[in-house]
């Protein structure tokens, strides 16, 4: 039953009110029953955490733009966070841009190297860096938009063969050079590889919650505050198999409320969630999700109280002495039910409509769910 056709029942029986009037008073009695702690309200939700991402390395720009080799980064890390560079602070994925580029949000301004420029050339494995300071034996990472065949970015060279302003390199100290086949493109070469962990805290529920009551995990977790875990771990350094504790996080910028959980997980837990529905106001056509005849029924000792103001000494303080009694046994009704529904959620209904309870694990088998 919509909005609208509250109203219009209603209006049968209050005439002559105002239909906008009538509606109002149907949202202020929709909203007053919804504070009650109805079972019908509760929510059951299952997410899935997700385990951190560190695969490559990294260079950042002052601007907080995130280089990436070695990277694939995804859509779905935006709103993550990255722990980088610094031991005590993490910083939020403000958006994806490739595979290899991302952008943090609130970045310090630190510029994190990607390595110094230099030619390679396959001709004599030899690679060209003006003055670039390396001395036979020291360690180097090369690094390439287009990396040289024969090269990879993820093996930590020697350096052999320096002088002022070429070098080459090898697998080991005082060793035969590499060989590679072609020259690649915008190559360099770095000594330390800036290494990184992109991982997920904060979940985002759907716009249904309002009220979160429980988080379990095979247990409950421990209900503590994002104070508690900012004072206990402020930089998440912390990780485990899965979490062991939970928080209300800020909500989200369209206003959906967030949960943080801790320590990070090192591997995907389903987790469920317990809460409550929010009050949504209803429009038109929107059905309530309480139900329909209880909203009307306390409706109606607002409407009558307004027709006896504007109509006194005309039969409605006696009409609205009789609707406080039936609505007061119409709630007892529906609160007993209530009840009996958050005691015996896998009640079912028989064949004749009334309600039942199983009485062993075969009763179900015969009867239609509820």
């Amino acid at each position: 039953m919509t909005l609208a056709t509250m109203s219009n029942n209603i209006l049968r029986f209050a005439p002559g009110l105002n239909l906008d009037l009538i509606k109002s008073s149907i949202q202020d009695s929709y909203r007053l029953l919804f504070l009650r702690d109805w079972n019908r309200l509760k929510l059951t939700r299952q997410i899935y955490t997700v385990i951190p991402y560190s695969t490559g390395t990294v260079s950042i720009t002052p601007a907080g733009v995130v280089t990436g080799y070695g990277t694939t980064f995804t859509s779905a890390m935006a709103g993550r966070h990255m722990k980088v560079y610094y031991d005590d602070s993490f910083f939020e994925i403000e958006s994806y841009t490739s595979a290899t580029s991302i952008t943090l949000k609130d970045w310090t301004g630190e510029a994190i190297p990607a390595g110094t420029d230099c030619t390679a050339e396959a001709d004599d494995e030899t690679f060209t860096s003006v003055a670039h300071g390396l001395v036979n034996t020291d360690r180097v990472y090369i690094l390439a938009t287009t990396l040289p065949t024969g090269l990879s970015s993820s093996i930590l060279y020697y350096v052999i063969s320096a002088t002022t302003d070429t070098f080459q390199v090898s697998l080991t100290s005082g060793g035969a050079a590499v060989t590679f086949t072609t020259d690649g493109t915008a190559v360099r070469w770095i000594q330390t590889l800036e290494t990184y962990s992109i991982f997920k805290i904060i979940y985002t529920l759907d716009s249904t919650f309002k009220q979160i009551w429980d988080v379990v995990y095979q247990i409950p977790l421990k209900k503590k505050s994002q104070d508690y875990f900012n004072k206990l771990d402020p930089g998440r350094t912390s990780t485990a198999s899965s979490p062991i504790a939970w928080a209300l996080a800020p909500m989200s910028s369209t206003g959906v409320t967030q949960i943080e959980i801790y320590p990070i997980p090192t591997q995907v837990v389903p987790l469920r969630v317990y809460g409550k529905l929010g009050f949504v106001t209803l429009g038109d056509s929107d059905a309530a999700k309480l139900p329909e005849d209880l909203i009307e029924a306390h409706t109606l000792l607002t409407c009558y109280r307004l027709k006896e103001l504007k109509e006194p000494k005309q039969g409605w303080e006696e009409k609205l002495g009789i609707q406080a009694e039936f609505y007061k046994g119409m709630l007892a009704d529906y609160e007993d039910d209530d009840y009996q529904l958050g005691e015996h959620p896998d009640r079912v209904k028989d064949s004749m409509g009334e309600s039942a309870f199983p009485g062993d694990d075969n009763f179900a088998l015969s009867h239609d769910i509820e």
